[in-house]
């Protein structure tokens, strides 16, 4: 897919998994104030990624979940045809993978 402008693309996999482990991401990752995550999370944003809970839309379900609590970013990797792999931004980080009917964020990268 096509999601990002030229000159840039969707991380990898590898990639997203060394940013999410090489930081604290609840910390380092995240933009700071409870307005974000509905708590005051202690987030000190040291490296200007910002991350905020934006959650996620799963499946046929039009209301977002998850909001103030997770930030799931899409990765270009797939798992499988139809299950794309994602990283995730909460109380603990984790990679896992999602149908692709589901909505995560997208943060790009240079080529």
């Amino acid at each position: 897919r096509q999601v990002c402008p030229a000159g840039w693309r969707m991380p990898t996999a590898n990639e997203m998994f060394a940013l999410l482990y090489s930081h604290d991401p609840d910390v380092q990752l995240s933009d700071d104030g409870p307005e974000y995550w509905g708590v005051d999370n202690m987030a000190t944003n040291s490296t200007g990624f910002s991350a905020v809970p934006a959650g996620t839309r799963t499946g046929t379900i039009s209301a977002v979940q998850l909001i103030n609590t997770e930030a799931l970013f899409w990765t270009g990797d797939a798992d499988t045809p139809t299950l794309g792999r994602h990283g995730t931004i909460t109380s603990g980080t984790l990679m896992g993978s999602s149908p692709y009917a589901y909505g995560h964020s997208v943060r790009c990268v240079r080529n």
